[in-house]
């Protein structure tokens, strides 16, 4: 028999070639490698079964068999814990902003939207939805202030595949440490996608940031470059100047950078999270991590 096994990397994908006897078994067991985050599909593929004089192989491909399924493992990013990070508006200052913008536009109320997938069946308005036989969830004012929104490049960045999913992977944890550190200080995160920005992931809780490691680790990076330059100005329309607002790309291109910096002279609190970024001149501000660096470090260093 020989066996071919899909594991994490295509590039380590293995083969088992032995010999079995009728009415027999045979176990064995083969370590997988996983240096990053996502969802991946791990098992047998093919099956080639060949006569004692290997004249008459029989290959079955694993895949088509309605019986089948490969294993599906999904690795989160790691959330690591950071005492400050560059950028964040400090908890005395929003308070007295939102003290401000109370006392200008009055309370504060909850207002009720449709339910989207992920969101906690705790914040269902079952009144609302039996009335009109859909679900309602509650939706919390959130002051903007308040409210720290982390915007995820999409775009493919350029390299090998280790290397791809290297960037990938240092991108959903540096999102994931920069939830957690927001979470700490008491501010909802709102997770946004650039390819798919009319649905957003929010937290308000300390228990609720898994929703947002299985978000980053669940998501495809594939969407094309000039779609982010269209998509982050109209999201960012609806916050207000003084909104917290991270910005996590791996973009090296010139365009991308100038436009970035145009958006930050309109938005006082955008910081750029650059996967493998480089010191560069302007006005922008950024935090470069290398592809698989240290992210906790990096995040605490300070902005360039």
């Amino acid at each position: 028999l020989r066996i071919q096994i899909q594991l994490i990397d295509p590039q380590e994908n293995d083969a088992l070639t032995f010999s079995l006897s009728p009415f027999s078994s045979k176990s064995f067991s083969i370590p997988v490698h996983i240096p990053y985050c996502g969802t991946f599909s791990v098992g047998m593929t093919k099956v080639s079964i060949f006569d004692v004089f290997d004249l008459v192989p029989f290959r079955f491909d694993m895949r088509h068999l309605s019986y089948y399924r490969l294993k599906t493992l999904t690795v989160l990013p790691k959330a690591y814990h950071v005492e400050a990070i560059p950028g964040e508006i400090s908890d005395a200052k929003a308070f007295a902003e939102l003290k401000l913008r109370t006392a200008e536009q009055g309370d504060n109320f909850t207002d009720l939207r449709g339910y989207r997938p992920g969101d906690p069946i705790k914040r269902i308005h079952f009144k609302k939805s039996a009335q009109h036989q859909t679900l309602y969830v509650k939706q919390y004012d959130m002051p903007q202030a308040d409210a720290v929104t982390l915007f995820i490049d999409c775009t493919l960045p350029t390299g090998d595949y280790r290397s791809i999913r290297m960037q990938f992977h240092t991108m959903c944890e540096s999102a994931a440490s920069v939830a957690l550190r927001a979470l700490r200080r008491r501010k909802a995160v709102r997770l946004i996608f650039s390819d798919d920005s009319s649905r957003e992931v929010i937290c308000c809780q300390m228990n609720e940031l898994d929703l947002i490691r299985k978000s980053l680790a669940a998501h495809s990076f594939s969407m094309n470059e000039e779609s982010l330059l269209e998509e982050f100005p109209k999201n960012m329309i609806r916050l207000s100047f003084e909104s917290e607002i991270y910005l996590f790309s791996s973009r090296q291109d010139e365009s991308f950078l100038q436009n970035t910096e145009a958006w930050s002279q309109k938005m006082k609190h955008l910081l750029l999270i650059h996967i493998n970024g480089l010191p560069i001149p302007g006005q922008l501000r950024r935090i470069c991590i290398a592809e698989g660096g240290d992210v906790a470090a990096a995040l605490s260093a300070g902005a360039t």
